[in-house]
């Protein structure tokens, strides 16, 4: 059985090009519900349904 590439292949090299990557993407999310969590009409709802941990 051949060994299988775990390295994902970009579905848009432009935005690799540009510097968009796995770890960009995880620090926009964790920034959103951060925010989100903090937002006087919607953070209830993102405390109520998303643990701290998360």
């Amino acid at each position: 059985m051949a060994a299988r590439n775990t390295q994902p292949v970009p579905r848009f090299p432009e935005a690799v090009a540009e510097g968009l990557d796995e770890a960009m993407i995880r620090e926009v999310v964790y920034n959103f519900y951060a925010a989100a969590r903090e937002d006087p009409v919607i953070g209830p709802v993102f405390r109520a349904r998303v643990p701290d941990e998360r």
